[in-house]
């Protein structure tokens, strides 16, 4: 089972104290947050951090977060807690879940010309194709399309656990017929609707957000 959280950064601000939530983590996030340079990127984690905290309600407070050869962090030697962060200007996104799980938040940018730049670079020829189809109806319908995608592949590349490491040909997403995501090709893996699950959740703001889970056979 996934549980998600959403959680507004100015809201979180208001109602707890930042250096008190930071007292709350372990050493070794501190020591993670203490190399960030930026104060904002500094405060956004450490409320992603201290939010998923709470979620477990300390149980998991003295557990030691190890990381695999990408970045992608776990609980060491638990094998029934999986989580993602992820955070977006000022929103937190956090899942919890029994299985692997990747999740994505991205703020839509209004801007239509930057999406076609970035998904020439980014997505494959079929992406680029629906958002080049898109932009003639609208730029903001193009804008919401490319956000989509984003978030898509970005949940499915952390719930593998691989970080960006393909490259835009190795996979390729589309929309069934009620509108909804799957993975059209992948080619370390063959797919059906039952093995991968694209979740998007609406929060009625200008986010996109995705929630990826992989059920092996």
């Amino acid at each position: 089972m996934i549980k998600t959280y959403i959680y507004d950064v100015n809201t979180v601000l208001k109602e707890y104290d930042i250096d008190a939530l930071y007292n709350e983590l372990s050493f070794d996030i501190k020591k993670k947050i203490d190399a960030i340079k930026s104060s904002t990127k500094t405060n956004i984690d450490i409320i992603s951090w201290a939010m998923l905290y709470k979620l477990y309600d300390t149980e998991v407070k003295n557990i030691e977060i190890v990381y695999n050869q990408y970045g992608k962090p776990y609980f060491k030697d638990i094998k029934d807690k999986f989580f993602n962060i992820s955070h977006s200007h000022d929103k937190v996104f956090i899942a919890i879940s029994d299985k692997e799980v990747g999740i994505d938040v991205e703020y839509k940018k209004n801007d239509a010309a930057l999406c076609m730049k970035l998904a020439k670079r980014f997505y494959s020829d079929k992406e680029y194709s629906l958002l080049e189809n898109a932009i003639k109806k609208s730029e903001d319908y193009c804008i919401d399309l490319f956000y989509r995608l984003w978030t898509i592949r970005e949940s499915f590349v952390k719930c593998l656990g691989t970080g960006l490491i393909y490259d835009k040909t190795d996979m390729a997403f589309g929309f069934d017929e009620n509108d909804r995501p799957y993975v059209e090709y992948f080619k370390d893996m063959i797919f059906n609707n039952n093995t991968c699950v694209l979740q998007e959740l609406d929060n009625n703001d200008n986010y996109r957000y995705c929630v990826c889970q992989i059920i092996y056979a």
